[in-house]
């Protein structure tokens, strides 16, 4: 009895142990699999990255060398909207590719980068867009961009002073640039310079921009002056068009008596316009033929007048109607 009583443990131990074993042989199928499915995991995950990396490397290697433009274009519009073939590369990745692109050769490409990277809004980008902004060399086109993209994307208030120094850049282009960077980033403290450009401004393009600037940035005294109405007399319709559309905004009572001469010089103006029209159309055949290109010019003069017309009158009844509140 007493070696019995000392056999049963070793016989119980035995035993357990067997099923562990058989336990342990019956789990080991499912541990296999599961190894060879992380193996399998890790080997896609590996050959995915590389594939990924591959066609970074691909891009990078287009945006350097290619010179189709078309092609490059589609590239950008594809990292900007994150569609098409490069859909899988993140925003972290476009930023190089497209800050790179910054110095391709072709201009149109530099500009379609900076909207890229306004698109995108990566900081890190912000540097590189400064020093291409200043650069002298590069053109207005891209540099107009890159003013543009810096206020309204970044609202990049550090580069404010940079702004107001090319309010007086010998480029017009440039001066247009800085206007539409100062207004965007609502710099009260460029109103003595944009006034100062109202004044004295030359070039066309830039007095409209910085007329809309002065609407956007002044308060009604900067627009109802003796010296800001009387814009409304340039021979050019888009200047007085924006004149009127700034007084629609802000004009005050003071702007009535001259809106009102206005109108009334451009009616006496388009009747003018629509006689001589009218004459060259009772013409024979070889006499239109003959006046065909200046009646094509009496025209467009009649439209302009009819549009700066309607303008007025919608000035000067919301300026009426201001005055009433």
């Amino acid at each position: 009895m007493k070696s019995t009583y000392y056999r049963f443990p070793i016989f119980a131990f035995l035993f357990l142990s067997l099923g562990f074993v058989i336990a342990s042989l019956l789990q080991m199928p499912k541990i296999i699999a599961n190894e060879n499915d992380g193996n399998t995991q890790t080997a896609k995950n590996r050959k995915d990255k590389n594939a990924q990396t591959q066609k970074n490397r691909n891009l990078e290697k287009y945006i350097i060398t290619h010179k189709d433009i078309e092609f490059l274009w589609n590239a950008f519009n594809e990292l900007k909207t994150g569609k098409g073939y490069w859909r899988d590369v993140g925003t972290k990745t476009n930023a190089p590719l497209l800050i790179m692109a910054l110095n391709n050769q072709n201009k149109l490409v530099r500009y379609r980068a900076v909207s890229a990277l306004g698109y995108h809004k990566d900081e890190m980008a912000i540097p590189y867009l400064r020093e291409k902004m200043k650069d002298e060399k590069e053109t207005a086109y891209v540099r107009y961009n890159i003013f543009c993209v810096l206020a309204e994307k970044y609202n990049d208030k550090e580069s404010l002073p940079y702004f107001r120094k090319c309010l007086s850049h010998k480029n017009p282009e440039i001066r247009q640039a800085a206007l539409v960077a100062v207004s965007i980033l609502n710099d009260k403290n460029s109103l003595n310079k944009i006034r100062e450009i109202v004044r004295k401004e030359k070039n066309i393009d830039t007095l409209i921009v910085a007329i809309s600037c002065l609407r956007d940035l002044g308060d009604s005294n900067d627009l109802n002056t003796a010296h800001f109405l009387r814009h409304l007399c340039y021979k050019n319709y888009i200047i007085p068009s924006t004149v009127l559309l700034a007084l629609k905004k802000k004009g005050t009572k003071i702007a009535l008596e001259p809106l009102r001469n206005f109108i009334k010089y451009k009616k006496t103006e388009l009747k003018s316009l629509e006689s001589l029209h009218n004459k060259i159309d009772n013409f024979d055949w070889e006499g239109k033929q003959y006046f065909l290109d200046k009646d094509g010019e009496i025209w467009h003069s009649m439209s302009d007048c009819k549009v700066l017309i309607d303008e007025a009158e919608e000035a000067l009844k919301a300026i009426e109607k201001r005055n009433k509140k």
